[in-house]
């Protein structure tokens, strides 16, 4: 392949694309090099306009042209990965910022591999500017393209932008035969829903470039309009909504589930008002828009293997950057206890929530406090368990506000398994699970009151929670909840790849086929840091690479030493595992003393002195008594002098005169008083 190319000719958006003998000639040499037939031209004369031709590469007028008008930039009329080599020559830079990336978005999605731009640099929108634009958007550098020449587009000075460009292997596919959708009118979504207002619509239906429409008086008897291109619906289980939905999917208009929140035992298997089968099994639509993975993997399980998408809540997007309070010093520990919008199904189910309700209130009246910390609750109880408790929800200033103001008033949250518990974890907040159901936990807490023994061990640690249990909140969820990104845009990217498909099948005449993962996210994070998980070993709480290099290496080198059969090397007293082993057990000592805990200190440092009283090396037994007396005179200075003292001692024997004056000036150091 010859990777040596000339660029493009001057043209502009508006010529005829075969007037131009240039063009023809850039076609040619174009084609030959992504190794395809013909080449296709996709070129915007405005935001809602676009013009597709495909040229051949041995010239002549194109085989395919055709103008068409678009709602927004989100959707080009060709099939996914259905278009060999694709060329723009200027008109991306005619479209806003927000619409280059839909545009780029979807040249990606139609481009089978290999993709020709050239656009003119202005202020702002540089060669650097757009590399970034193109590469967000799935592209890389042509692995064989060297650098083109410069030239002029029509009407311009100054050299291009000029760049030539491949999906990642990963993500090149076979050129199917392009196939080009007639115009069909504006794109248009229908919302089953009476509310445009609703959260779970309105934080992405607002900025969607499509029209929406609402059903303002839903049943039974509404016909889906012929001009919709995508209908999206929230109730699966309830009429007129059911019914909506099936006929949507049976005249073959992409339709679109959204999860409205976590999915919860309980109401899956023991609703007695809904019908078998009613949640998810199966999903009534082409796709489920799920908060996480996790809800995938489940729904899934139900017999769903392909209408799954990981997507997040849009309407949860406003939390990210927010943090919990920092509590004031002299305030009290305050938790949310609270209960999800319909807490029981079952008389059972009612008691047993009444009654976990009931041993938190007795808990709370005795009074707790923990480590001198007052904790106090703060009661957000739903279907009148306040009053049948007998708690009053009007004594707090939070009463009445939105759950995220709220949640940023507290420390902690005892819930009953709800959404609301993603939201807190989100935050930062602890979050206990109120659970005496005892039933599986399809979002699992680091905490969970099945009993009222747990609730006094589990409002200890909302109050301190160990690092692990973080950790594995942490875990949860963003395994309940994809929150890394915004989850908006992958909504409206959804929706456009189920618009996209919907109006290819209808213009084949064929059954709407969608893949099996429209939207693809990125590989679950971690957030595993081993200093914050054993914040007591030492060795952990290391990071200065240098320093460990060193140590790592006279470690080899003592280890190698013992494999031998030789005394180990004594050059740097420091080295050698009895050395890790007393500063790991100084290191956790000072930890405790700092908390206050001074018997459990002192026990650790004499645990250190004891590590190394039989080493065969004596200069890390010097070594340990120093280091470790220097913190020990603080708790116990008589037992510091007497080990000090042996220190020289044993110093003096070995002629190490460094060490031996080091623990005399921290024997001067001791107070007179105390005795030998």
């Amino acid at each position: 392949m010859n990777a040596t190319l000339e660029s493009a000719p001057p043209v502009t958006v508006s010529e005829s694309p075969d007037a131009s003998g240039e063009l023809s000639q850039f076609i040619a040499q174009v084609a030959g090099f992504f190794g395809c037939d013909s080449l296709t031209r996709v070129e915007w004369t405005q935001a809602n306009h676009v013009q597709l031709a495909r040229h051949a590469a041995t010239g002549g007028a194109p085989a395919i042209q055709e103008t068409c008008a678009v709602t927004g930039v989100a959707m080009l009329p060709a099939a996914d990965a259905s278009v060999a080599g694709l060329f723009n020559l200027g008109s991306l830079a005619l479209l806003s910022d927000a619409e280059i990336g839909a545009a780029l978005g979807e040249i990606h999605r139609v481009s089978a591999g290999n993709v020709w731009i050239t656009l003119m640099p202005a202020p702002g929108r540089d060669r650097a500017w757009w590399e970034q634009q193109v590469f967000a958007a799935g592209f890389r550098p042509h692995p064989e393209a060297t650098n083109p020449s410069p030239a002029k587009l029509s009407g311009q000075s100054g050299d291009p932008v000029i760049l030539v460009l491949q999906k990642s292997p990963a993500e090149a596919q076979p050129a199917a035969a392009l196939r080009l959708v007639p115009a069909a009118g504006p794109v248009t979504i229908l919302a089953l829903t009476a509310d445009p207002k609703h959260p779970l619509f309105s934080s992405w239906l607002k900025d969607t470039p499509y029209r929406v429409e609402f059903t303002a008086a839903p049943h039974v008897g509404f016909e889906i309009p012929p001009h919709i291109d995508l209908v999206v619906g929230v109730d699966c289980y309830h009429e007129p909504w059911v019914t909506l939905l099936r006929k949507a999917v049976d005249a073959g208009i992409p339709t679109l589930i959204l999860a409205d929140g976590i999915l919860e035992y309980r109401n899956t298997w023991e609703h007695p008002q809904l019908v078998p089968g009613a949640l998810f099994q199966p999903v009534l639509g082409h796709k489920i828009a799920c908060l996480g993975r996790s809800q995938a993997r489940i729904i899934e399980s139900w017999g769903n293997p392909t209408q799954c998408e990981v997507i997040g809540a849009p309407r949860f997007d406003a939390l990210a950057g927010k943090k919990r309070r920092e509590r004031p010093a002299a305030a009290p520990f305050r938790v949310l206890v609270m209960t999800a919008m319909t807490p029981y199904f079952t008389d059972e189910h009612h008691r047993l929530v009444r009654q976990s309700l009931l041993d938190l209130r007795a808990a709370f009246k005795r009074g707790v406090t923990i480590d001198g910390l007052r904790v106090e609750p703060v009661w957000r109880l739903t279907k009148g368990l306040d009053r049948e408790i007998g708690v009053d929800t009007h004594v707090t200033d939070l009463t009445g506000r939105p759950m995220a103001e709220v949640l940023q008033n507290v420390d902690a949250v005892i819930t009953t398994p709800s959404t609301a518990m993603l939201e807190a974890m989100r935050l930062g907040l602890p979050v206990a699970a109120l659970d005496y159901c005892n039933v599986p936990a399809y979002v699992q807490p680091s905490w969970r009151i099945s009993a009222a023994d747990h609730i006094a061990p589990t409002l200890r640690e909302l109050v301190n929670p160990p690092a692990p249990k973080i950790l594995f909140q942490e875990t949860t969820l963003h395994d309940s909840l994809e929150c890394a990104s915004p989850a908006a845009p992958r909504l409206r990217e959804l929706a456009s790849r189920m618009i996209a498909a919907g109006r290819v099948a209808r213009a084949a005449g064929r059954p709407l086929e969608l893949a099996a993962r429209l939207v693809e996210i990125g590989a679950p994070g971690h957030h595993f840091v081993s200093a914050k998980i054993y914040p007591n070993h030492a060795p952990f709480q290391e990071t200065d690479l240098s320093a460990l290099q060193v140590e790592v290496g006279h470690l080899r080198r003592y280890a190698a030493a013992l494999e031998q059969g030789r005394p180990a090397p004594r050059e740097n007293p420091a080295s050698g595992a009895l050395t890790i082993v007393w500063k790991s057990k100084l290191e956790a000592a000072l930890v405790l003393a700092g908390l206050q805990q001074k018997p459990a200190a002192l026990k650790l440092m004499l645990e250190g002195i004891k590590a190394v009283e039989a080493s065969p090396d004596p200069v890390v037994t010097i070594e340990a008594l120093i280091g470790i007396c220097t913190h020990l005179r603080a708790l116990d200075a008589g037992r510091a002098r007497y080990l000090l003292e042996l220190a020289v001692k044993l110093a003096e024997r070995l002629g190490q005169g460094a060490l031996r004056d080091r623990a005399r000036t921290l024997l001067v150091e001791l107070p007179a008083s105390v005795a030998a």
